[in-house]
């Protein structure tokens, strides 16, 4: 178990590579459920714990991973290691399943797909979409 704070992606910082590079590594994500942590554990198949989240955003994109069964959530600190040796329990078997889970909801390459969209004309990009008048 390592605990990180902010994590950058400077070249000759702790972590070059940044958070893709150590998600590649990890079984599981501790952490909040902002928008990027969750796609980039989806995008990586990682299962999370999520915790605490604050009502809003947050608690909406918890919301979305436990209803798919890809994560679970403490409110409570002290939780922590009781949630996450049940999730490895029995050789791992809740954290596969919710690494399964968590594979549905990814979509990494969400990137490519819009611009396919755009270069084969699917969706039209913003700037030349029409605009509706208030």
């Amino acid at each position: 178990v390592k605990m990180l704070g902010f994590v950058s992606a400077d070249p000759d910082g702790p972590t070059p590579g940044g958070m893709p590079t150590l998600l590649r590594c990890a079984d599981l994500f501790v952490g909040k459920s902002g928008g990027l942590a969750c796609a980039e554990a989806a995008a990586l198949c990682v299962p999370m714990v999520v915790l605490d989240p604050i009502p809003g955003q947050e608690q909406r994109n918890a919301d979305v991973l436990l209803e798919a069964g890809a994560a679970v959530k403490i409110n409570d600190l002290p939780l922590l290691p009781r949630r996450v040796d049940e999730i490895f329990a029995e050789g791992g078997a809740k954290a596969r399943v919710m690494a399964e889970n968590i594979s549905k909801i990814g979509r990494p390459d969400a990137a490519f797909d819009i611009v396919d969209a755009v270069i084969t004309k699917q969706i039209e990009p913003i700037h030349k979409a029409k605009r509706h008048k208030a």
